[in-house]
This record gives structure tokens, C-alpha cells and sequence, in this order.
């Protein structure tokens, strides 16, 4: 059942069985979502990463940024993830450029002697102060 179906037989039931009704219901769209959840597979950290990079290089910025979040939900100590992160979100929207200075100083709190995470880390805190700049 998708959930366009599971919404409407929800409200069917809400309308029409009262609330003992519409709680069945719920709970049936509620447990299609989680079994939808759990077939995900979960890849390795090295898939994710090399995933990223894929979005990187074609300057998919969202894309790269979605992997990332999904991988450190599931590897949060990986300082690669937070660091590509880092560069895509400081390539992203200026309103972007708080997250990447998050992630920058976490990848380098996971590894301080991670160079190219503080690279990316300083881009992003260059953008930031420039903007801040203009704004003022």
C-alpha cells in the first residue's frame, strides 16, 4: 500500500470508525513506513564517501550534502564524511556556510591532523567573514 492510499483509508476510518479507527489506520501506515525504512540497505562508510565524492564532482551539492548526513547517522566519528561535507556545503548557498564551518571544526575534532578538512575548514570561514563584510 503506498501512502497516498494509507492517508486516505486513514481518514476513511477516522471519518467512519472514530477514533479506535483511525488509530488502526495510523498504525498501519506508520508500520509500512518503518518496514520501508528497514529495507534500506546500510552500505559501508566507504560507499557513502565514495558516493559523495560522485556528487561532488558533478557539483551536486545537495546530493553530496544528503550522503554525508545519511552516512554520519550511521558512521558519526567519520571525519571524511564530515569534511566532504564541509566542501560542499561551503560551495553551497551562503546559508549554507554555518553548517560548513560545523562540520569543518567536527572533522577536525575527530582527527586534528586532518589537512585538507582544515583547508576546507578555513574556505568556509573566509566565505562566512566575507559576507559578514558586506552585510555590514
Amino acid at each position: 500500500m503506498n501512502r497516498s492510499i494509507g492517508a486516505v483509508l486513514c481518514l476513511f476510518m477516522a471519518f467512519f470508525g472514530g477514533i479506535w479507527g483511525y488509530r488502526l489506520a495510523r498504525t498501519e501506515v506508520t508500520s509500512i513506513a518503518v518496514e520501508e525504512i528497514l529495507e534500506q540497505e546500510i552500505l559501508p562508510e566507504e560507499e557513502y564517501i565514495n558516493q559523495s565524492l560522485v556528487y561532488y564532482s558533478e557539483k551536486d551539492w545537495d546530493g553530496c550534502i544528503d550522503i554525508c548526513t545519511k552516512a554520519l547517522t550511521l558512521y558519526p566519528n567519520s571525519a571524511i564524511c564530515y569534511n566532504n561535507l564541509c566542501a560542499a556545503a561551503a560551495k553551497r548557498a551562503v546559508s549554507d556556510l554555518q553548517q560548513a564551518v560545523f562540520a569543518g571544526e567536527m572533522a577536525l575534532q575527530i582527527d586534528p591532523d586532518f589537512q585538507l578538512a582544515a583547508n576546507n575548514l578555513q574556505l568556509a570561514r573566509e566565505k562566512f567573514q566575507a559576507i559578514d563584510n558586506v552585510i555590514q
